[in-house]
Parts: structure tokens; C-alpha cells; sequence
């Protein structure tokens, strides 16, 4: 059996795993790509709580209309209601000439019809305001109810 010379095992000792330079330079290189992913983590993240305020804001909307539905802005023109999570607040502004409605016979009924925007803030705890304006009509009669 031959036995490797010294110099011969030397070589091979320090030829087998890696330096440290080279595990520096990989740990370099995957941190400088990595670096992408974290910035498009962040944005996504953003992004999704972005989102989120939309969706909680057009639900909140939604059920300030459907408070709206319930509201005639002839004979209240502004009011304040307790809302989830905060307050909705609105005020009525007629838009148009108040017009008589007609009956089916063509005569004038009692009612008058105006056209009115209503402004509406919705206020959140912690001083958060979010604003809009609908469009409604609104009546009221001109004349009192008669059996003729």
C-alpha cells in the first residue's frame, strides 16, 4: 500500500468545502436579491389594508342610504344619526323648483316634489371623516287630505 506524501494531503484538505469569502459572497448575493421580495411584501401588504378601508367605506355608504331611504328631505332638511362606529350627520339643499304632482286624471294631486342633494359626513372615533353627496326627492303635501 502507498502512502500519499504529505503535500499531496495538504492539498486536499484545503481544497475540500468552502472559503469564507465564498460563503460571504453567496450570503451577499442572496441578500441583494432578496431584497425585491421584502418591497413587494410591503406594497402588498399596503395594498391589501388599502382594499379593506374601500370595502369597510362602501359599507358604511350603503347602509348611510339605506338611513336615507327612510329620511324625507321636504320636512327634514338636516339631522344626525348614530351610525356604526361613529356618527352620520347630513343636510338637504333643494336643487329644483318644487313641482306639483299630477294625478292620473291630470288633476293636481296634494303632494309637491323637489329635488334635493344631501350632503352627508359620516365622523368615526378617533376624528376620521368620510364625506358624500346623494340625490332625492323629497314631498310634502300642499294641500290636507280630503274625501271627495
Amino acid at each position: 500500500m502507498t502512502r500519499p506524501n504529505d503535500e499531496t494531503a495538504h492539498k486536499r484538505r484545503s481544497q475540500s468545502g468552502l472559503s469564507l469569502i465564498e460563503v460571504l459572497s453567496a450570503v451577499a448575493i442572496f441578500s441583494i436579491a432578496f431584497l425585491p421580495l421584502l418591497d413587494l411584501q410591503r406594497r402588498m401588504a399596503a395594498t391589501a389594508q388599502a382594499i379593506e378601508r374601500a370595502e369597510r367605506s362602501a359599507f358604511l355608504r350603503t347602509n348611510a342610504l339605506e338611513e336615507f331611504a327612510s329620511i324625507n328631505p321636504a320636512l327634514t332638511n338636516a339631522g344626525e344619526a348614530p351610525f356604526k362606529d361613529g356618527l352620520l350627520l347630513w343636510r338637504a339643499t333643494p336643487t329644483s323648483e318644487p313641482k306639483r304632482v299630477m294625478s292620473s286624471a291630470g288633476l293636481p294631486s296634494r303632494f309637491e316634489i323637489t329635488l334635493y342633494r344631501i350632503d352627508a359626513t359620516l365622523e368615526f372615533e378617533g376624528g376620521r371623516r368620510e364625506s358624500f353627496s346623494v340625490y332625492r326627492y323629497g314631498w310634502k303635501p300642499v294641500r290636507p287630505y280630503s274625501i271627495d
